[in-house]
């Protein structure tokens, strides 16, 4: 019997998180690995991983929340 997902991309920053696939295909996909937290591209029609940085958080708003200016 055949797996399921005979494709397996490892990831790029520590080797031991993985992307399964079914089948190769003509798409890039983006990838958070569950073992380090780091970021990755994969090309599928490749098999091929390379190393990415994650997009900038928002702005963080101020420590008591509030956003509105105060009126009197």
């Amino acid at each position: 019997m055949q797996p399921q997902f005979p494709i397996s991309v490892p990831c790029p920053w520590c080797e031991k998180g993985e992307t399964l696939a079914d089948k190769p295909a003509d798409i890039h996909v983006s990838c958070q690995c569950r073992q380090c937290g780091n970021y990755y591209h994969i090309d599928f029609s490749t098999g091929r991983a390379k190393k990415a940085k994650p997009k900038p958080q928002p702005k963080s708003k101020p420590p008591n929340g509030n956003t509105r200016k105060k009126t009197e």
